[in-house]
């Protein structure tokens, strides 16, 4: 297993290999062997590894910066094992990873679709997340006038919409999560990008998910009872409250994106500018949209003011 990667690499990506082998006969040797294009494979020992043992768990770094690719070529990447059985020895090897090196620009952009991918996603979650609230309240007006047995089948189906959001939530955030390793992985994120990422984005999606909607749903699943409306609505309203933060955060972090991509080709134009004058304005800019961040986000489909 490659941790954090996906298909495409960056030339400066820095990669970690994690493996798990076991052999009656003891393992004898153990590497990956890395390849670009169709030269001949390097062989690269992991860490902490000693013949004998039957079994291992371990991990190697690659500094893809180290071999010298360029964008166009491919990354393959198998591990190999032998052991001790008097009558062999026997080879096993993982199944060839091929990893596709593409330029910084190239990687970016495709991290920007599946940003705009999991933004509208987040989207579809809030409109969901109003269309519950919506169906909730003339639910509770019919509950104050009739039986509460004759609507259970409402609540019920209420909650298992609820119970969705929880799991769209939760995929959320491991997508986001995942994109940000990636970034950090192919040493193509900044940590203000972290700083929003996993505070803002990443860590209340991961509670709404695993906790908040969760317990939402239970409560529409309970029994229906004249009494609790108020707190059923309560409810609902600190749900699409924090639905609308996090959205108001995607924005400004791909904001915040945008006008630095703008600053380094400006910069890059600009051979005479020190590297550290990107550094200083990306600060400058971090602090201003922290200082006129909204509070709410506008509806989906509705630009912000």
């Amino acid at each position: 297993n490659i941790a954090n990667i996906g298909r495409t690499i960056t030339p400066t990506a820095r990669l970690r290999l994690e493996v798990e082998c076991e052999d009656v006969f003891g393992i004898a040797s153990l590497a990956a062997l890395v390849a670009v294009d169709d030269a001949a494979p390097v062989e690269r020992p992991f860490t902490g590894f000693v013949p004998g043992r039957r079994s291992f768990e371990g991990e190697l770094a690659v500094d893809v910066g180290e071999l010298s690719v360029t964008p166009g070529q491919r990354l393959r990447i198998v591990v190999e094992a032998a052991d001790f059985d008097p009558h062999g020895p026997n080879v096993g090897r993982c199944n060839l990873v091929e990893l596709r090196v593409v330029s910084a620009d190239e990687f970016a952009e495709q991290l920007r679709q599946r940003e705009l991918d999991m933004r509208r996603e987040l989207e579809h979650v809030l409109s969901a997340q109003r269309g519950i609230e919506d169906a909730l309240k003339p639910l509770l007006e019919q509950l104050a006038r009739e039986d509460a047995a004759a609507l259970l089948q409402q609540f019920a189906a209420l909650a298992r919409r609820q119970d969705w959001q929880a799991q769209r939530c939760a995929a959320l955030a491991l997508d986001f999560e995942r994109l940000l390793r990636e970034s950090r992985a192919n040493d193509a994120s900044r940590p203000v990008d972290e700083q929003r990422l996993s505070g803002g984005v990443i860590a209340p999606l991961a509670e709404l998910g695993r906790e908040r909607l969760p317990a939402a749903a239970d409560e529409l699943a309970t029994p229906p009872d004249p009494q609790m409306g108020e707190s059923l609505m309560a409810t609902q309203t600190e749900l699409l409250r924090a639905m609308r933060e996090i959205m108001a955060n995607v924005r400004q972090w791909e904001d915040f994106g945008e006008a630095v991509q703008l600053l380094e080709e400006l910069i890059a134009e600009q051979q005479q500018v020190h590297g550290e004058t990107l550094d200083a304005l990306e600060h400058q800019l971090d602090e201003l949209l922290r200082s006129t961040a909204p509070e709410e986000s506008s509806p989906p489909g509705q630009e912000s003011p």
